[in-house]
């Protein structure tokens, strides 16, 4: 994106990319951010902007500075849709190995029983 455009976008604007960017619907990222849904919808359509201390939460969601959600520093969507995709891959093997954990404790507890 150009740099003078990045600029004139809102934070509002700013919010959505990088929340597009790293896959996330509002519904998620309010829960992250324990706001409602309707809340990120508004800051999004800049009807309202997040409180002035929540910005630092949202920043750390998106692995960013407050100065990119403020429009000072350029917002590397990239960056945050490379490391989204990295965290669910990492989220995704942990469950698996979580997964074969709990039928590892199943079937033990079943030759117990039956043995």
């Amino acid at each position: 994106m150009e740099d003078n455009t990045q600029k004139q976008m809102s934070m509002g604007k700013r919010i959505m990319t990088l929340r597009k960017a790293a896959g996330m619907t509002q519904e998620q990222l309010s829960s992250l951010l324990g706001v409602t849904p309707q809340a990120v919808s508004k800051w999004e359509n800049d009807i309202s902007c997040p409180d002035v201390t929540m910005l630092p939460h949202i920043a750390e969601v998106f692995g960013t500075s407050t100065d990119s959600l403020l429009g000072r520093e350029d917002i590397d969507a990239e960056a945050v849709r490379a490391a989204y995709a990295k965290e669910n891959n990492q989220k995704t093997q942990i469950s698996k190995s979580g997964m074969w954990f709990g039928a590892l404790v199943v079937v033990a507890g079943l030759a117990l029983l039956c043995g």
